[in-house]
C-alpha cells in the first residue's frame, strides 16, 4: 500500500468519526430537551394541585347554594361583624363566632328560669343574666349553657357567691358570703369549699382544709 492509499484511509476514518459524533451529540441534546419539557409540564401540574385560598380579613364568599356571606373571616371561618343572606331570603347581620352566629337575646325556659345576654348557636355563651322561678339571679359567663369563668350567685336568702366557676359549680376562687355574717374565702372544687379561710359571724376565725363541707 503506497502513501496516496494510507492517506485516503485516514481521511475515510476521520470523516466517519466526525458523522458519528455529530449523530450521537444530535440525539443526546434532544433527550435533555425532552426531559427538561417533560419536567415543566410536571412542575406546572403539582402547583395546580396545591393552590389553596384561606379567607382572612374582610371578603364576600358565595355558597354552592346560592347563599352569600359579607363580612369578617379568620382562619376560613366567619368570625367577626358580618352579614349572611340566605337564598330562601332570610338575612343575619351580627356577630359570629367561628362560624356560629353570636347574638343577644332573652329567653324564657320551661322550669320558670329566665335568660337575657349572649347566646352562641343557640346556647347560653358569653355574659348573661340568669334569674331562677325562686329568685336567685346568677350574672356572669357562660359556655356552652353552663356557668363558667367569672360570676356572681345572689340568693334571695341573702348568701352571694362571688368567683369562678366550671360546668355550672362553683370551682376555683371565690369568695361566700352568708346571711348569717359569716363568710369564705378560699379555693372550691366541684361546688364544695375545698381549702381557704373561714369567719364566724361572732369573729372567729377557722383556716384550714375543708372536707364536703366540714372542716378537717
Amino acid at each position: 500500500m503506497n502513501n496516496f492509499e494510507v492517506l485516503m484511509l485516514l481521511a475515510v476514518g476521520v470523516l466517519l468519526i466526525l458523522i458519528i459524533g455529530q449523530f450521537g451529540t444530535s440525539d443526546h441534546k434532544e433527550s435533555i430537551l425532552k426531559r427538561k419539557k417533560s419536567t415543566k409540564k410536571l412542575i406546572t401540574k403539582t402547583k395546580t394541585k396545591q393552590k389553596y385560598f384561606v379567607l382572612d380579613g374582610k371578603g364576600t364568599h358565595t355558597y354552592e347554594n346560592g347563599d352569600v356571606y359579607e363580612g369578617e373571616w379568620e382562619a376560613d371561618m366567619r368570625t367577626g361583624h358580618g352579614i349572611y343572606k340566605s337564598s330562601t331570603g332570610g338575612i343575619y347581620d351580627g356577630e359570629w363566632r367561628w362560624n356560629h352566629r353570636v347574638y343577644k337575646s332573652t329567653k324564657v325556659y320551661k322550669d320558670g328560669g329566665k335568660y337575657e345576654g349572649d347566646f352562641d348557636d343557640g346556647l347560653r355563651h358569653g355574659h348573661g343574666t340568669y334569674t331562677y322561678k325562686n329568685g336567685d339571679v346568677y350574672e356572669g359567663e357562660w359556655r356552652k349553657d353552663c356557668m363558667y369563668g367569672e360570676g356572681t350567685l345572689k340568693s334571695v336568702h341573702g348568701h352571694v357567691y362571688d368567683g369562678q366557676w366550671q360546668e355550672g359549680l362553683r370551682d376555683g376562687h371565690g369568695t361566700q358570703e352568708f346571711a348569717n355574717g359569716a363568710s369564705f374565702v378560699g379555693r372550691w372544687f366541684e361546688g364544695q369549699r375545698n381549702d381557704g379561710v373561714h369567719t364566724f359571724p361572732n369573729g372567729d376565725v377557722y383556716e384550714g382544709i375543708f372536707n364536703n363541707e366540714f372542716r378537717d
